[in-house]
C-alpha cells in the first residue's frame, strides 16, 4: 500500500477497548470506511481477556500503518481515564477524537469534522446530536442536551458565567464523544483525564468549555452509540462498592475541580459559580446512589458514608451532612412516588 509515515496524521482517533470482541471489529470497519484518510487510530487495550486482541491484530494491515495497537498488562478497574490518556499523550494529529470500542462513526465523519473545525478555527466543535443504535438496527437521532440544537456553526461567546450555567443545567452535555478537539489546545492548557472510577469525561469536558477560545457548536451528528445493558453505567454493585465508588468520585473530584478552578482566574473572582459546580459534581455522583437508598437502611447508608469518607482522610462533617439530606430527599421522593402508583393501581 502506500508509504503512510510520509503522509500527514491530521486526525488521532482514541479508542479505549477492553473485552470488547463483539464489537470492536465493526467499530474500526467504521473507520476503515471514512471517506478522509488522514487519520490514525489508536487503540488502548486495557488487558483484554477475550478475543478483542487478536480481531484487532487481524484487520491492523488494512490500516496500512495507520492503527497503533498498545496492550497494558494490568486493567485499569474499569478507569477509562488511564487508557484515554495514554492514547492522548502518543496522539500526533492535529485533531483528537474519542471513540467507544462498541460504537461507529458515520461515513463522512472525519471529513466533516475536520473541514468544519479548520473553517471556525474551532478548538472543540461540540454536537449536540448522535444516532443511538438500537439493537434491531434502527437508529434515530438523540440528544443528551437540554437546549434545542443550532441549525449552523456557531461559535459561544466569552461569558464564562453563562458557560458554568450551561453546564450545570445540562445545556452541555459531558460525552466526549459526540466533540471533535484541537490538541494543541488540549496540551497548551494541560487538559487530561483525570483517574477516577468514572464520570472523568465529565471534567475534561468542563475544562474544555472553560478554556477554549474557540468553542463552536455544531447541528451535524457524525457518532452512532451502541444503547447496550451490560455496559458499565448499568453494572449492578453492592451497597458497600456503591458507596465507595461515587464517594470516591465526589472526594477526589472535588479536589480536582478545585485545583483546576484555583487556577482560573473568573472562579475566583466568582465564589457562587465555584460553589455552583462543586454542588453539582456532588449532586450527581450521589444520584448515582439513588437505587441503593431505597433498598438499605439509612443508618448503614451513613456508617458505609462516613467510613468511605474517612478513608479519604477528609474533613467528613460538611459532606457527610450533604450526602445524608441528599438521601433523606430521595427517600421522601421515593416514598411519595410509591403512594401515587399505589392509588394510581387502586383508582384504576
Amino acid at each position: 500500500g502506500r508509504n503512510f509515515l510520509e503522509e500527514k496524521i491530521l486526525i488521532s482517533i482514541i479508542i479505549p477497548m477492553y473485552n470488547a470482541e463483539k464489537f470492536i471489529g465493526q467499530c474500526l470497519q467504521s473507520i476503515l470506511e471514512q471517506t478522509f484518510n488522514e487519520f490514525e487510530v489508536i487503540v488502548v487495550d486495557d488487558a483484554s481477556t477475550d478475543r478483542s486482541v487478536d480481531i484487532v491484530n487481524s484487520i491492523t494491515p488494512k490500516f496500512d500503518g495507520r492503527l497503533i495497537l498498545v496492550r497494558r498488562e494490568n486493567n485499569s478497574g474499569g478507569m477509562v481515564a488511564i487508557p484515554r490518556n495514554i492514547g492522548l499523550g502518543m496522539a500526533r494529529g492535529d485533531y483528537i477524537m474519542f471513540v467507544d470500542n462498541d460504537d461507529l462513526l458515520t461515513k463522512n465523519a472525519l471529513e466533516k469534522l475536520h473541514a468544519l473545525a479548520v473553517e471556525t478555527n474551532a478548538d472543540v466543535l461540540n454536537s449536540s446530536r448522535f444516532f443511538y443504535l438500537r439493537p434491531d438496527g434502527s437508529h434515530p437521532i438523540a440528544s443528551f442536551e437540554k437546549c434545542p440544537p443550532v441549525d449552523k456553526p456557531t461559535l459561544l461567546d466569552d461569558n464564562l458565567a453563562q458557560h458554568v450555567d450551561d453546564f450545570i443545567n445540562y445545556r452541555f452535555h459531558f460525552n466526549v464523544w459526540t466533540k471533535f478537539f484541537r490538541r494543541r489546545f488540549l496540551v497548551e492548557n494541560g487538559i487530561r483525564f483525570p483517574e477516577l472510577p468514572a464520570s472523568d469525561d465529565m471534567f475534561f469536558s468542563f475544562y474544555c468549555l472553560m478554556r477554549a477560545k474557540h468553542y463552536v457548536r455544531i447541528p451535524n451528528p457524525f457518532y452512532v452509540w451502541r444503547v447496550r445493558d451490560d455496559s458499565v453505567s448499568h453494572e449492578k454493585l453492592s451497597p458497600e462498592d456503591a458507596v465507595r465508588k461515587w464517594i470516591t468520585i465526589a472526594v477526589e473530584g472535588t479536589s480536582q475541580l478545585e485545583r483546576f478552578m484555583d487556577r482560573t482566574p473568573f472562579f475566583n473572582q466568582n465564589p457562587r459559580a465555584r460553589f455552583a459546580v462543586l454542588h453539582k459534581l456532588i449532586h450527581d455522583q450521589l444520584h448515582y446512589l439513588y437505587p441503593i437508598y431505597a433498598s438499605t437502611p439509612i443508618r448503614k447508608i451513613t456508617e458505609l458514608t462516613r467510613a468511605e469518607l474517612e478513608r479519604h482522610s477528609v474533613d467528613t462533617t460538611t459532606l457527610l451532612a450533604y450526602v445524608i439530606n441528599g438521601l433523606n430527599v430521595a427517600r421522601l421522593q421515593i416514598a411519595q412516588l410509591q403512594k401515587q402508583l399505589s392509588s394510581t393501581v387502586q383508582g384504576g
